[in-house]
C-alpha cells in the first residue's frame, strides 16, 4: 500500500481543502491506496485488519486511481 497523507499542519490542511476539524491535524488519520491487486481485495484486507482495532471511522473511497490490476 502507499500512504498518500498523514499528519498535516493547519496550513497544509487548508491548502488541500481539508476539514477544519480533520483528524490529520492531530496525527490521527492516514490516507492510503493499494498498489497491487484488486481494490476489492484491498478493502477486505483493511476491514480484516481493523476488526479488532479501536478507531472511530474508516472511509474507503471507491476511486482506485493508481492501482495495479
Amino acid at each position: 500500500m502507499k500512504i498518500t497523507s498523514g499528519y498535516r499542519c493547519s496550513t497544509l490542511n487548508a491548502c488541500v481543502g481539508g476539514s477544519s476539524t480533520s483528524a490529520h491535524m492531530l496525527g490521527w488519520a492516514v490516507d492510503m491506496q493499494n498498489t497491487q491487486g484488486s481494490f476489492d481485495k484491498f478493502k477486505k484486507f483493511v476491514a480484516d485488519y481493523l476488526k479488532d482495532k479501536k478507531f472511530d471511522q474508516c472511509i474507503i473511497e471507491s476511486s482506485n486511481k493508481g492501482a495495479v490490476k
